[in-house]
């Protein structure tokens, strides 16, 4: 059985050795819109996290 309490991550980084880092929003039971909130807050906070240069490219389908 699952928690009632929302859960969300926000990427936050990476650490020394290049592994993607995360601060996790964990709100009051069934309170989805405060995690979202919050959520929200870190990642203005933290500003993008997002490196398109480390992401790995699509197969090849065909």
């Amino acid at each position: 059985m699952g928690s009632r309490h929302p859960v969300l991550n926000v990427p936050s980084g990476r650490a020394g050795n290049g592994v993607p880092t995360v601060v996790q929003v964990v709100a009051r039971p069934y309170d989805d819109p405060a995690a979202l909130r919050l959520g929200a807050a870190a990642e203005a906070r933290l500003g993008p996290r997002s490196d398109p240069g480390r992401r790995p490219g699509l197969a090849h389908q065909g």
